[in-house]
Formats: C-alpha cells, sequence, structure tokens
C-alpha cells in the first residue's frame, strides 16, 4: 500500500475542503446534522485536534517542534473564516508531520490515552489518522448540507479526482 499517496490525498483533501468551508458565510459553522453540540465547528475542530494528537504520538523525542503551542492552536473552536484560516495552517503542519512519520520505522509505540498506556504499531497510529480525517470530512459535509449549505461535493474529493489533479 502507498501510504505516501494516502497521506497526501489526506492532506490535500483537509486543506481543500476547510478551504472551501471558510468561503461559506460564518453561520454555516452552526450546522449539524441531528446533534446540535456536534457542529461543524466542533467537527472541523475535533479534526484539526486528534490529527494534531496522532502526530505527537508520533513525534520524534527533542525534535525541536514547540508542540505544546502546536497542541494549542489545534484546540481553537473556529467562529469565522478568519478562525478557519488559521486551523488550516494548524492542519497543514500537522499533516506535514504525519507525513514525515511514514518514514520511521514500524515499531511499537507506547501511548498515554489519559493515563491508560497503551502500545501499537507507528503503522496503526498513521492508518487510524487517515481514515479518522476522511470519516470527519463526510460527517462535516453531511452537516453542512442539513444546514443546505450544498456547495461542497464529496466527489470533487475521492481519491481517482486526486490521481488526476497530482497527473497534471
Amino acid at each position: 500500500m502507498d501510504v505516501e499517496k494516502l497521506l497526501t490525498h489526506m492532506a490535500w483533501s483537509n486543506r481543500e475542503i476547510f478551504g472551501e468551508v471558510s468561503k461559506l458565510p460564518d453561520l454555516a459553522l452552526d450546522s449539524y446534522v441531528d446533534n446540535p453540540t456536534w457542529t461543524a465547528r466542533e467537527i472541523i475542530s475535533h479534526i484539526c485536534e486528534s490529527a494534531t494528537w496522532y502526530a505527537w504520538c508520533l513525534r520524534k523525542e527533542g525534535d525541536g517542534f514547540d508542540w505544546q503551542d502546536h497542541i494549542a492552536r489545534s484546540k481553537i473552536r473556529p467562529t469565522t473564516s478568519v478562525d478557519l484560516q488559521a486551523l488550516i495552517h494548524v492542519q497543514e503542519v500537522t499533516d506535514s508531520k504525519l507525513m514525515m512519520a511514514k518514514n520511521e520505522p514500524d515499531e511499537q509505540l507506547t501511548i498515554d490515552l489519559a493515563g491508560n498506556p497503551f502500545t501499537c504499531a507507528r503503522s496503526t497510529i498513521i492508518t487510524q489518522a487517515i481514515h479518522h480525517a476522511t470519516e470527519h470530512r463526510t460527517q462535516l459535509v453531511a452537516a453542512l448540507v442539513a444546514a443546505n449549505f450544498t456547495e461542497i461535493n464529496l466527489d470533487n474529493y475521492h481519491l481517482w479526482g486526486f490521481k488526476e489533479i497530482q497527473a497534471k
């Protein structure tokens, strides 16, 4: 499997879909499907926070990156397109960290999840990051469509179309 292609597609999809959301009225961030607390705003923030957590789990000690600041910035709840632009930047940095992590050996890592340590392979975390982002981008667009913001068509962000864009 070409993990680099999947990570590149994920980063592209995140950037493009978040960018499209930033063009919508700020009111669109209040969209939801059936749970008024799981709004587009929360979903976007969740994607960004979770990806940052995955990247943090894969980090190399002493890499010189300010993880504390990056984690704090990943927790922004966007209320405007300006906030969303800041999160797009955070997500781009996170996606690049995930891309770099794929080059490390697929060793077992011990992760501490709220005081509950567990062990899993590096490849499992990377794969989870990819699937997680896909799942929640779909929820994001569904929430927007439920509120009648139909400008984003997920068919424009599938892997087939991405392959065509990459070939240009």
